[in-house]
């Protein structure tokens, strides 16, 4: 078999799910992970031979696609931000979306940085002031090799983490920063876990050291701690989406930004959406009750006002239907700041809103 018959081959046996040209970039994804060949080789060598010994993997994966299951999970990961963050069933695939989540947490930081560099009077830098994201200097974009400088460093929360994409994502921008996720389900602090302990294959600055911890408290949060620091971190216990009490080891107040990308489609929207998804992605990291769907934002509304410190922010994905309702919530609980953004195709998908300091 050639390139190109293998091509023409998963085109086929996909076109129920995807267009021609979605087909051929699908097939072409394929020949590249189980065949090692560049992302342009079946274009200048379409009648290039497939080695033996792929022809099975290959196959295999062409009646995947035909049975709807997504090319991430066959490949075993997504890029997310120029990593390669592991997926698999019991895991959302992370999505474009999410991607301009963490750019935005990163660009706010960057230039919250910049302005507070250029004022260095600024009242919220000053002894006796609160923190959080208006008054620290830390976490900046990933510095160049030999960067000497020893920014203070940020705590943020990655709520319900999924694949941890997000988590690992700002660790690898935020060398500095400690890093937090959190999520119910076991299946995706295993992913979490995962993906945070591989930054050290993309960069020898990232010296890691993490543990986690389930929970079998219904309703709870296991929470995941991860850090560049060498000294050993133990593990956090639970803390409540109710926030009932305060977990040993993990203090009130003391975060500076919490980001999520909770559930959030509505059952009525379920219609929209291919069966890719909906065979075999979690639909409990997906769905939420028709009657109910922000039921996850007043929880971070809770969670956010016990663990932020003042000043400290709160980023969301949300529905691009349900932004102005999720932006109410916040203010309505005093937040001041907040912001409903829309993405690049102009659709209200991300909301923020900062602590107001006593």
């Amino acid at each position: 078999m050639v390139y190109k018959d293998y091509i023409e081959r998963v085109v086929e046996m996909g076109s129920h799910l995807y267009g021609k040209e979605e087909g051929r970039a699908i097939a072409a994804r394929l020949l590249q992970h189980f065949c090692g060949i560049s992302s342009y080789e079946h274009l200048v060598e379409p009648y290039g031979a497939i080695a033996p010994e792929h022809i099975g993997e290959l196959e295999s994966a062409a009646q995947q696609i035909a049975a709807a299951r997504p090319l991430q999970y066959i490949l075993g990961y997504q890029e997310f931000l120029g990593l390669k963050i592991s997926v698999e069933e019991g895991v959302l695939i992370p999505r474009p979306e999410t991607e301009e989540l963490v750019s935005w947490v990163l660009s706010q930081i960057t230039t919250r940085n910049s302005q507070l560099a250029g004022h260095p009077s600024h009242p919220a830098t000053q002894e006796g002031q609160p923190a959080g994201l208006d008054s620290h200097p830390a976490g900046q974009s990933r510095p160049a090799a030999g960067h000497d400088s020893q920014p203070i460093s940020l705590r943020i929360l990655d709520a319900a983490s999924g694949s941890g994409c997000i988590a690992a994502a700002l660790k690898y921008n935020l060398p500095q920063a400690q890093i937090f996720a959190c999520d119910l389900s076991p299946k995706a602090l295993e992913v979490t876990a995962r993906n945070l302990s591989s930054l050290h294959n993309h960069s020898s600055a990232l010296e890691s050291s993490f543990e986690y911890e389930r929970s079998s408290a219904p309703h709870h949060l296991s929470a995941l701690e991860y850090s560049s620091t060498p000294e050993k971190l133990s593990a956090q216990n639970v803390f409540s989406y109710d926030l009932l009490k305060s977990p040993e080891g993990f203090p009130l107040n003391e975060l500076d930004i919490i980001v999520s990308n909770p559930p959030y489609v509505k059952e009525s929207e379920r219609a929209q959406m291919r069966s890719n998804v909906l065979d075999y992605e979690p639909l409990e990291a997906l769905f939420v009750p028709e009657e109910d769907p922000l039921l996850f934002y007043r929880a971070l509304e809770r969670l956010a006002s016990a663990y932020l410190k003042p000043g400290g922010a709160i980023f969301m994905e949300v529905n691009e239907n349900l932004a102005v309702e999720t932006a109410a919530i916040f203010e309505e609980a005093g937040y001041i700041a907040v912001e409903i953004k829309r993405d690049i195709f102009g659709k209200a998908r991300m909301v923020t809103g900062r602590l107001l300091c006593n």
